[in-house]
């Protein structure tokens, strides 16, 4: 989580005045009032993100400012959506309609409309008092980690799948299984959230499948029982999956059903 609240940060941070322009032909000078410059900025930027630009750490920053894209992926429902999305997309039988880019803007939608009450309660518990300093980065770290552990656990909990926890907690010597879900380690907590999420996305596409299965089945039989080997099953059963997904608007009770899936925090 101290790598999300330090990009957290620096997206939030008062700009600084631009850098004059370098002259030409002098690269030292140039540097040398970048380096200036830079400096300037990080006076603007949070304590730790501020040392971190100017104790030249920029490489291990931009490192961490790397992880953030996983670490969002890792503490939000876009695992489940994206893979149930994908799955819908098998089952009736168009391997690149929607396209992929639509399929991760749509989940992108979904899981910012899940995670807004997760998120609203970080910015309000750990930014807001950290950006006011009434608070230091350590414990704008511990009051931020509260909601997204809740979210975490209440998902796993809902889907049934707290033995993943204790999956990952052998993997650990000497672990115990912890009394209360805040005492679980975050290396634990993650894989055991993803894995949750896999099995739960599965389940949702099992489901989704069926119907889609069922007109593919009765398809086949018609075509081999009136002779047709040479024709693809797929290419007949296709425009009658796509009428059944027409017919049922199934794009309203499928959203529905992922939304209805996910217990708030």
């Amino acid at each position: 989580m101290r790598p999300f609240l330090l990009a957290f940060a620096l997206l939030f941070a008062a700009p600084a005045a631009p850098a004059p322009a370098a002259d030409a032909g002098l690269p030292a000078d140039a540097l040398a009032r970048a380096a200036s410059a830079l400096a300037e900025k990080a006076q603007t930027l949070p304590s730790a993100v501020g040392e971190a630009v100017s104790g030249g750490n920029l490489p291990l920053l931009f490192a961490l400012l790397a992880v953030v894209p996983a670490l969002l992926i890792a503490t939000t429902c876009y695992v489940r959506v994206i893979t149930v999305l994908s799955l819908l997309r098998q089952a009736v039988g168009l391997a690149q309609i929607p396209s992929a880019q639509i399929l991760a803007i749509l989940s992108f939608f979904l899981t910012l409309l899940v995670m807004t009450p997760t998120w609203t309660r970080v910015y309000r518990e750990a930014w807001v008092p950290y950006a006011q300093e009434e608070i230091d980065l350590q414990e704008a770290v511990r009051r931020g980690e509260a909601p997204v552990r809740t979210f975490l656990w209440k998902q796993i909990e809902r889907s049934r799948n707290t033995g993943q926890i204790a999956l990952f907690l052998r993997s650990i010597p000497d672990a115990e299984m912890p009394e209360y879900y805040e005492d679980i380690p975050w290396r634990v907590l993650l894989p055991a959230f993803i894995l949750s999420e896999l099995k739960t996305a599965f389940f949702i596409g099992l489901q989704l499948f069926l119907p889609f299965l069922i007109i593919d089945l009765v398809v086949s039989g018609v075509m081999v029982s009136m002779g047709m080997m040479m024709l693809p099953p797929t290419v007949v059963s296709l425009p009658f999956k796509l009428m059944l997904f027409v017919l049922l608007d199934a794009w309203d009770p499928v959203v529905q059903m992922l939304i209805d899936s996910f217990t708030f925090a």
